[in-house]
């Protein structure tokens, strides 16, 4: 088991996928790349080759596992919770190998992509054509970001008259799924409106909670998310009038219309 940047590229490097990993651009992506891993991550990378279809797909999981010193539970019945944690603890090592045409295929969601990209780290660099790709998804994020802006910022709209319609109603089934949908439509926006790429929904919140600028909007999105809140429906009424605000104020610092 690989813990840590140093360990997964020599391990790599020097195991049978090394002829692999040296054909081209090698990185580490995900949660150990932006910092919000913990023990229950895995070591996401992909490969970034020359080739637009690589005639070499990537190898199964077995083939990674062995590579990397990789020893999964074995399941003894019905998986259980207990049980996916032992699975996840193991430190596991994905690996992607990604022509052109799957670098501009993954392109169709552009801000995930990017961010992606963005907050990759360069384990090995054998061709140069990862870097080429990068500058080209960043390059296209930016032509394209005003308008995922604003398309966001109609979503988060959308998807804000549904949850505080919904309040006066006694589903809070109801409530907390639209209210998540929410959530997910306004944090998204803020990265969008303030151009820069937005994560993949698990990573929305945690990477809100690191900008300073985003402290009240944060806040506010989670109490949104509290089930167990005195006078839950006014306080969530409140709440989203807060987060309302707070975005049009942010959107139209930017220059995102609002009306």
């Amino acid at each position: 088991m690989v813990k840590t940047v140093a360990e997964l590229r020599g391990t790599g490097l020097s195991s049978p996928l090394g002829p692999l990993l040296v054909s081209g651009d090698w990185y580490l992506v995900g949660s150990r790349a932006t910092g919000h891993d913990d023990e229950l991550s895995d070591w996401d990378t992909i490969l970034l080759t020359v080739v637009a279809e690589p005639t070499s797909e990537s190898p199964d999981q077995a083939t990674v596992d062995a590579a990397f010193g990789v020893v999964r539970p074995a399941l003894d019945g019905r998986p259980d919770l207990a049980f996916h944690i032992a699975w996840r603890s193991v430190g596991a090592v994905d690996l992607e190998v990604m022509g052109a045409d799957a670098v501009h295929r993954r392109a169709e969601d552009l801000s995930t992509w990017a961010h992606e990209l963005r907050t990759a780290v360069l384990l090995h660099r054998g061709s140069g054509v990862g870097e080429r790709y990068r500058t080209e998804i960043a390059a296209r994020f930016e032509q394209e970001g005003p308008r995922l802006a604003r398309e966001a910022y109609r979503a988060y709209r959308l998807a804000r008259n549904q949850a505080v319609s919904a309040l006066a109603r006694p589903d809070v089934a109801v409530q907390l799924l639209l209210n998540g949908q929410t959530a997910a439509a306004a944090a998204r926006t803020w990265f969008l409106a303030a151009g820069l790429p937005a994560p993949g929904q698990k990573w929305l919140l945690p990477e809100l909670d690191d900008a300073p600028a985003a402290a009240e909007l944060a806040e506010q999105l989670r109490a949104i998310l509290q089930a167990e809140t005195p006078n839950r429906a006014e306080r969530w009424f409140d709440a989203h009038l807060r987060i309302w605000e707070l975005l049009d104020g942010h959107a139209e610092q930017h220059g995102i219309a609002t009306d």
